[in-house]
């Protein structure tokens, strides 16, 4: 259902409820998007340039459900093509009440969490999962996505369980944009491969990890400026670069340290 709550003018207002958005057939029965009630405040000239200018958005009782296949595909991409810009010159986005459950068959992934945003709180997301069988809690707050934020955009990750915990602090390029950023990060994990799990640099599988690391984000690379920390019994500090080339992963980089036992660079299994 819809409806124009405004008055008559350019800066129109519309209310919709029990929105549904379906996802492809690939991903399953579940829809892509459920909500309850949404208020889309906009400018209708805006619409005329193929460009929609948003100004605030509400958003209640969303159920979100995204989801990636083993093969690499994610239901919340389209395959016609991207269309002009959106969303921008946004003030003010609002979300009450909402649930976002992600399921990544390729990383072995999944999470359900609870979101909600306003301006003064900014974007808060809580809940729990699990990474390759592993349990984790997850909290992560950042500003609220508005114009009053646009360009950089700082964030604070934690993720906590007996066989993984990860902490990363830093700044993204834009809001969301996660392949252009800088971040400090602090790793406890049973296997380097649970962190790679997070980070997807193609990584190999260790004795347990404990790491701390400065790194910036570029798309298909993660440079490491400074890693230190051990694996197993070994200790090591050095910088490295990680380039993905297709399903290809290549590191360079330089490493000292004053007790190394390759047998650390493996699992068990390994």
């Amino acid at each position: 259902a819809m409806e124009r709550v405004d008055h008559f003018g350019f800066a129109t207002v519309v209310r919709l409820r029990d929105v549904i958005l379906p996802g492809p057939e690939w991903a399953g029965d579940q829809d892509l998007a459920r909500v309850s009630r949404m208020e889309i405040g906009f400018n209708s000239l805006s619409l005329l340039t193929g460009n929609l200018a948003l100004h605030d958005v509400t958003i209640d009782g969303a159920q979100l459900y995204l989801f990636r296949a083993a093969d690499g595909r994610e239901s919340w991409h389209g395959t016609t093509g991207r269309g002009g810009k959106g969303g921008g010159g946004l003030q003010d986005l609002v979300v009450r009440q909402s649930r976002l459950t992600y399921v990544d068959q390729k990383q072995d992934r999944r999470f359900t969490l609870q979101v909600a945003s306003d301006p003064k709180a900014g974007l808060r997301l809580r809940g729990d999962g699990t990474i390759r069988g592993t349990s984790v809690q997850i909290a992560a707050q950042a500003p609220a996505i508005s114009s009053v934020n646009e360009g950089k955009w700082p964030f604070d990750v934690r993720l906590t369980g007996r066989a993984l915990t990860m902490h990363a602090k830093g700044i993204m390029a834009a809001p969301l944009d996660t392949e252009h950023m800088a971040l400090e990060v602090t790793a406890e994990a049973s296997d380097l491969k649970l962190v790679d799990a997070i980070i997807e640099a193609g990584l190999f599988r260790t004795q347990p990890v404990t790491l701390s690391a400065s790194v910036r984000r570029e798309p298909d690379k993660w440079l490491i400026d400074r890693l230190s920390g051990r694996i197993g019994r070994s200790d090591l500090s050095g910088k490295l670069v990680v380039n993905k080339e297709g399903e290809r992963t290549k590191l360079d980089g330089s490493f000292e340290s004053r007790q190394l036992d390759f047998d650390d660079l493996s699992s068990d299994e390994g």
